[in-house]
């Protein structure tokens, strides 16, 4: 396991902006995650201050580079997970594992909801959006993993260690690495009464379960805000005017916060979030 002092999770301007105070501060910083989200995909931005129109790519990859001359490592990979950990916390990746004594949380917004029948009628009564929140309460029971990436491989090998019998539903897509128990199939529709039932398939099969798990896309940082029972107000992270969140230790900034979901905000709080990590780092 690599140790840090601080991990942001996410390569956006909130991140990159943290990283120019923690690892001037001196601190070993580590920015992982991937290239994309809002900024990376936009065509132009015109309204940054002291910048010419430029693409978001390229103001993305200015935001690496500067992190990078200042001595903070940067590691392109896909967050899955992160933990308590004695002293600070366990930040695991589809490459690899990291210890950090602060983790800013900068993932941008949160992803919407895939359309799939049934999602918002069984919500909370055997749909979950966490493994590591509710896994518990399904143990030895079949339960269903809705994803097709690394984070949907992740929360099923999460479930499946616990004595869960884990199906992985990938809705007709190809999956990154293969599950024992994969269901390509199209579902039409979750079914069930007072509590959910199964998966109905595109051809009419129904499949019982007693939970599905939704893991579409990538981890976003509400999902994290889960795993490790950080305050939301829907989907966007509770933050004070430091960006710390309720737990100690854990930071979030930029669009997962909510606000106005521009580029300059991302920076400010990133420039704020970093700061006040280093003020923590100094009480340890």
């Amino acid at each position: 396991m690599k140790n840090y002092d601080v991990i942001a999770v996410g390569l956006g301007p909130a991140a990159c902006s943290a990283a120019l105070y923690t690892a001037m501060g001196g601190y070993k910083t580590l920015l992982v995650g991937q290239a994309a989200g809002s900024l990376y995909k936009a065509e132009k931005i015109v309204n940054f201050y002291g910048q010419e129109v430029i693409s978001g790519k390229e103001l993305f990859e200015k935001g690496i580079s500067r992190a990078k001359e200042v001595g903070a490592e940067v590691e392109y990979a896909q967050v899955v997970e992160i933990a308590y950990e004695e002293g600070g916390f366990k930040v695991k990746s589809d490459k690899s594992e990291y210890f950090a004594k602060a983790v800013l949380l900068a993932t941008g917004a949160a992803r919407g909801k895939p359309k799939l029948g049934g999602l918002s009628e069984f919500d909370g009564k055997g749909v979950s959006w966490c493994a590591v929140c509710d896994g518990f309460f399904y143990r030895k029971k079949k339960v269903g993993v809705y994803g097709a990436g690394q984070y949907a491989l992740g929360e099923a090998k999460y479930l499946s260690g616990i004595g869960c019998d884990v199906t992985v539903f990938t809705d007709g897509r190809e999956t990154d690495e293969p599950w024992e128990k994969t269901e390509k199939r199209k579902i039409r529709t979750l079914y069930g009464g007072d509590l959910l039932g199964g998966a109905e398939l595109e051809d009419g099969e129904q499949i019982p379960l007693s939970a599905m798990f939704i893991a579409e896309g990538v981890a976003s940082s509400s999902d994290f805000a889960k795993m490790i029972g950080l305050e939301t107000d829907g989907n966007y992270i509770k933050i004070d005017a430091r960006c710390a969140t309720n737990c100690r230790g854990i930071y979030a900034a930029g669009d997962c916060t909510g606000g106005l979901l521009q580029v300059a905000k991302a920076v400010g709080d990133g420039a704020v979030a970093g700061v006040e990590i280093c003020k923590y780092l100094k009480t340890l």
